[in-house]
């Protein structure tokens, strides 16, 4: 963002540097803005404002390095972390800008580095996350457009310096020995919990697609059967993630949050935490959401977001009155912003995030997994290490019998094939030995293989059609009357393709090719024998058009 030269009353108004900076810390410290100075010392001022953040106030001198001054604005920011920044340079020329855009970290975390700089000619420019019209920008603004100079001594601003209280600078140090400890050492489990995420991710790639229904249901998806008999995929479903931008997104919010949570807890408190919200979201979804299958971590980083709210609001003595705000705000940002998004996007499981985010809130505000730093609350590390190897091996033990009990890596393999007799029906197929055992619909119908289980499903019905049809004519009149019967107007259904005299093995069929939807294939073949109407429906999703022949086969081989 950047604006053109304010007016000036000379040329000579444009190159006082001093100048600017003096009136700059001035006016930051005038009534208006209530700012509070710290520290001036040649051409560099601190000063802290009310709202919370600190200002540096730099003079550019004319043979200071870009390199010099990059290592300045570094320190600073370093020195403090956790504190929201303004960073303002006077004078130079381009390459301030680009020292500028380099000082702001890449990721924030909910701090915010903002960066103006005014060049030698009086243009002014802010970098990402600033704006000139904001108390800073504006205050920079009235002091290039006077077109007399105040010229504040600079004897009267060393007078207004406010060195910190002694109270002030415990609170700081206080402040910064927090934040330095967030930063310190590598959170292990929360990085051994994603690195396990994306083997299961590069697990479901492999064994169909990380999108693909079939592989999420056999590797533990959270669906019906859930509270039906297979518990396991209260958790197993925590592991699984459908589509790259969804394991990303996820991804970073649990590195982003793990981390936090981890350092401030201790590992056995995350682990402990984690779990116990990926298994409330997993409940909460079971019970109350309406999809048909549900995966992801985010009912467990929901958890952590819980969890870190509720710490906002009863730190316990782990998070410094100092820091009690600045959470306070990230807190409601995320938990506002991640509702938001929840409600916005059909897809999202609200649900599971819901659960996730009361199970960790709860136990925050409970004092169930704080550390026993004060009295009456008394969880020794030895009682949460066993609770914390307990939950890794309930969570870890539900994916493996999720992927014993379902197999996915045979989910394709679509050889070698087995006889299936459909007894009620009076027929036998030859069909791939991994889809599903035989489900009756009806009294003359059956379905061999799942939609959710398995790459592909065979539906099979013999009627008798009341008649005698003996010779070929009778047969084909009889199948142009099914060709004509085949629905037309059905919204989700759209025709291919239509034959009145197919082939499938040595019988003469109508063969009807349709898509439902935009996911799922069918081919119906339709034939009539003397006293018999059989039907096949083959069917299988879009995207796997491989299974097409090995169902054809299988429709080929009824006898």
């Amino acid at each position: 963002m950047a604006s053109g030269p304010p007016q000036r009353a000379t040329v000579a108004r444009v190159l006082e540097r001093s100048a600017w900076f003096l009136e700059l810390v001035a006016e930051l410290v005038s009534t208006e803005l209530d700012g509070k100075l710290l520290g001036l010392r040649g051409g560099t001022a601190v000063v802290a404002m009310a709202d919370g953040s600190a200002a540096l106030i730099h003079e550019s001198e004319p043979n200071l390095a870009a390199d010099e001054l990059a290592a300045q604005l570094g320190s600073f920011v370093r020195d403090n972390r956790g504190l929201n920044l303004k960073l303002i340079v006077l004078g130079g020329g381009g390459e301030i800008r680009r020292v500028l855009s380099s000082a702001q970290p890449r990721i924030g975390f909910g701090r915010v580095v903002q960066v103006f700089f005014v060049a030698d000619n009086g243009a002014t420019w802010c970098g990402a996350r600033s704006r000139l019209d904001s108390p800073t920008g504006r205050a920079i603004e009235r002091v290039l457009a006077r077109s007399e100079a105040t010229h504040p001594a600079l004897d009267v601003l060393k007078a207004r310096v406010t060195p910190p209280t002694v109270e002030e600078r415990v609170r700081h140090e206080e402040h910064h020995r927090f934040v330095m400890a967030l930063r310190t050492g590598l959170p292990w489990a929360s990085l051994s919990v994603l690195s396990l995420i994306a083997l299961v991710f590069l697990g479901e790639a492999i064994w169909g697609g990380t999108e693909f229904i079939p592989t999420l249901v056999r590797m533990g998806a959270n669906d019906a059967r859930a509270l039906a008999g297979e518990p396991w995929r209260l958790l197993s479903a925590t592991w699984l993630h459908a589509g790259m931008l969804h394991v990303v997104v996820n991804g970073f919010a649990l590195y982003s949050m793990g981390g936090f949570v981890e350092r401030l807890l201790g590992w056995r408190r995350f682990v402990v935490l984690y779990v116990a919200a990926a298994l409330g979201g997993g409940i909460a979804s079971a019970v109350f959401a309406r999809a048909a299958l549900s995966v992801g971590a985010s009912g467990a980083v929901f958890g952590l977001l819980g969890a870190a709210a509720a710490l906002a609001f009863r730190p316990s003595g782990l998070i410094p009155p100092s820091a009690v705000a600045g959470l306070r705000r990230s807190a409601i940002v995320n938990l506002l912003a991640n509702l938001a998004i929840s409600l916005a996007v059909p897809e999202i499981d609200i649900m599971a995030h819901a659960g996730g985010a009361l199970i960790g809130a709860a136990l925050v505000f409970t004092r169930a997994i704080l550390p026993g730093r004060q009295a009456g609350v008394g969880h020794g590390e030895l009682r949460m290490t066993m609770a914390a190897v307990f939950a890794i091996a309930l969570s870890v033990s539900a994916l493996g019998i999720a992927l014993a009990h379902g197999k996915p890596w045979k989910l394709l393999e679509l050889t070698p094939t087995h006889t299936v007799e459909l007894a009620e029906i009076g027929v036998t197929l030859d069909v791939p030995q991994t889809l599903s055992a035989p489900q009756q619909l009806d009294t003359d119908a059956f379905a061999i293989g799942s939609q959710l289980d398995d790459a592909g499903v065979l539906v099979v019905a013999v009627q008798s059609h009341g008649l005698e049809l003996h010779d070929a004519e009778q047969r084909q009149a009889y199948r142009e009357q099914i060709v004509a019967s085949l629905p037309s107007d059905e919204p989700e259904l759209t025709s291919l393709s239509v034959r009145a005299d197919a082939e499938l093995g040595s019988r003469t069929v109508v063969e009807w090719r349709y898509r439902v939807g935009t996911e799922i294939e069918v081919v119906r073949w339709d034939w009539v024998e003397t006293h018999d109407r059989f039907t096949i429906e083959a069917v299988w999703w879009a995207g796997r058009p491989e299974v097409a022949p090995a169902l054809r086969a299988a429709a080929a081989s009824l006898r």
